[in-house]
């Protein structure tokens, strides 16, 4: 009921560090034409979910624990309109696509392209996984700046 609106939504994973341009990124997500946009960062690793790319740049699939592409999203997450996601979530529930048993948010992405959607990616400067102790202990020795 919160989110089921014309307002713009952005999801956030919790289990991420990114350094980015949040207001720059999210302000060319919503150019015209444009459904959405994923925050993306290179990697191959099958944790992370992925974006594909067309020809002309905009999202042609994505994928969960999956790599079809070298963009892995860092888990943010624009819609335009938050009631086109709960729309397209609620169809992708609908057909039961889930992951490893589980419902993702990434996937929601692919009902809505499949029905005309246009998104773009953009890189983060650097994303920090912290969803396992191990990553976390990573983050927490390599990282340089102040948390």
């Amino acid at each position: 009921e919160y989110i089921d609106s014309d307002a713009p939504l952005v999801i956030a994973n919790s289990d991420q560090f990114v350094e980015w341009n949040s207001g720059e990124t999210l302000y060319s997500f919503e150019a015209d034409g444009l459904s959405g946009g994923i925050v993306t960062f290179e990697a191959t690793h099958p944790k992370w979910s992925y974006a594909k790319l067309d020809e002309n740049g905009f999202v042609s699939e994505v994928a969960e624990k999956r790599p079809i592409s070298n963009l892995a999203t860092v888990g943010i997450y624009f819609w335009k309109r938050g009631s086109d996601y709960v729309r397209y979530a609620r169809q992708m529930i609908a057909k039961d696509i889930r992951t490893n048993g589980e419902f993702y948010v990434c996937p929601v992405f692919n009902e809505a392209i499949a029905d005309g959607g246009k998104f773009r990616v953009r890189n983060a400067e650097r994303m920090w996984g912290i969803g396992t102790p191990e990553d976390l202990n990573y983050f927490l020795e390599n990282y340089k700046g102040k948390v």
